[in-house]
């Protein structure tokens, strides 16, 4: 092993290219602080971006909503567009008899008139109760208690079974009732134009590109390909040790997930909600995505960008991620099928597995939830998994790499109230 950069201190190293490691980097840059940022792999933005496949392949829906509160802070501070790309499409789904629905999102004005003109007087009833959810009276758990409890119409509980599965990557039994009190208050009740679903593909376009550029213009720096393999105790803070050199640093970030801080830290065991994602090329078909609510599929997805790809993702996916690959693609193919007659299947393309994509949303989880402390002085963590009441990996990450960045810098200039922060903020 070489340790030719050995000589230099690095003031932080951020050990992780993920959203998480690349958002506690912003921070760290706003506060005057350089970061050293080491990646294993030869590209960023970890588990959220975009696979080297032919053609790319998408980990996740990467829906964005006004609730991404965090995540449109650090896009803002990065200079990466806000406005998006892609064009906003309404919320469409199929309900459970298989009729189309959509919902106009974007201001209580339109989500009010949508619901209202799909489903009349039910549907003035089911609005009354969703602005009941926002009450800090309500004392549901989970959002199964939650729907249960109210006996919304079928297709209006099937739309809010899909806004907890885009927005919470987890089912409405395993979801945390207070987590999703955000999704509606931000989204449905919102009257931003963040608030509108935002399909952003490819996502190294939009965020993961503009946030390195940032980084590195700012005086940041990045390594790719390098696997940390140990990090000790140094002189003065840690060594970060990879294969091929030994970095000294004040301070250390782990910007990863729990199974693979499980190198460095001795952690609970959490339980983690898969995700699954599947491609078929189809013969062209103009660009669409919905949402299903009776099936085990969530999100059906046809990129403008590649109009002969059809992209189907799945949350909580265990079940149908247990079965053979040829038999995933068949249930796929048969399910959209039924929905959408018209599209005409070429081949599958491939499949991608993230068995553990995000923890469980469950109460429990938020009480026992960790904070970026670790217990061990100068090192941090910054994970999707940890210290949010926000939706969905892209925000809880960008949440966490904040408030791990607030942690170190309050650290480095001896102010105490630098580490902590409002969850509600």
């Amino acid at each position: 092993m070489s340790n030719d950069d050995s000589t230099k201190q690095q003031e932080v190293i951020i050990v992780g290219g993920g959203i998480a490691g690349l958002s506690c980097a912003v921070g760290l840059l706003q506060r005057g602080i350089r970061p050293l940022i080491i990646e294993r792999r030869p590209y960023l933005g970890g588990r959220a971006t975009t696979q080297p496949l032919d053609p790319p392949l998408d980990n996740s829906p990467h829906l964005i909503t006004g609730a991404y509160r965090h995540l449109l802070q650090v896009m803002k501070l990065a200079g990466a567009p806000i406005t998006f790309p892609e064009t906003p499409m309404p919320v469409t789904w199929f309900d459970q008899a298989g009729v189309e629905r959509q919902l106009a999102t974007g201001s209580p004005l339109k989500t009010a008139r949508s619901i209202v003109k799909m489903f009349g007087w039910s549907g003035i009833k089911s609005l009354t109760l969703i602005q009941q959810a926002v009450s800090p009276k309500t004392n549901f758990k989970t959002v199964g208690e939650w729907l249960s409890a109210k006996a919304f119409p079928a297709p209006i509980a099937g739309l809010l079974e899909l806004l907890v599965v885009s927005t919470m990557n987890t089912r409405p039994d395993d979801a945390d009732f207070q987590l999703f009190q955000v999704v509606i208050r931000e989204t449905l009740l919102a009257s931003s134009d963040a608030s509108s679903f935002q399909r952003c593909s490819p996502l190294s376009r939009l965020l993961i590109n503009p946030l390195r550029d940032y980084i590195e213009r700012h005086g940041g720096k990045i390594l790719l390909g390098q696997q940390v393999i140990s990090i000790t105790h140094g002189e003065i803070g840690w060594q970060v040790a990879t294969r091929t050199q030994i970095l000294p640093t004040n301070q250390v970030v782990l910007a990863l997930p729990g199974h693979q801080r499980a190198q460095f830290l001795v952690e609970p065991e959490q339980i983690y909600s898969p995700i699954l994602n599947v491609r078929f090329e189809i013969t062209k078909h103009s660009p669409e995505w919905f949402g299903l609510s009776n099936n085990r599929i969530d999100w059906v997805f046809i990129d403008p960008h590649t109009p002969t790809v059809l992209e189907a993702v799945t949350s909580a996916a265990s079940e149908l991620a247990a079965l053979p690959a040829d038999e995933i693609f068949t249930t796929v193919q048969q399910i959209v099928g039924r929905i959408k007659p018209e599209l005409k299947f070429i081949r599958p393309l491939g499949i991608v597995k993230e068995m553990r994509a995000t923890p469980l949303q469950t109460p429990d989880w938020h009480r026992n939830r960790l904070t970026p402390a670790t217990g061990e002085p100068q090192l941090w963590r910054a994970a999707d998994d940890l210290a949010t009441t926000y939706p969905a990996t892209l925000e809880s990450a960008a949440k966490a790499g904040l408030w791990a960045a607030k942690c170190v810098s309050g650290d480095l200039k001896g102010n105490s109230a630098e580490s902590s922060i409002n969850l509600l903020d």
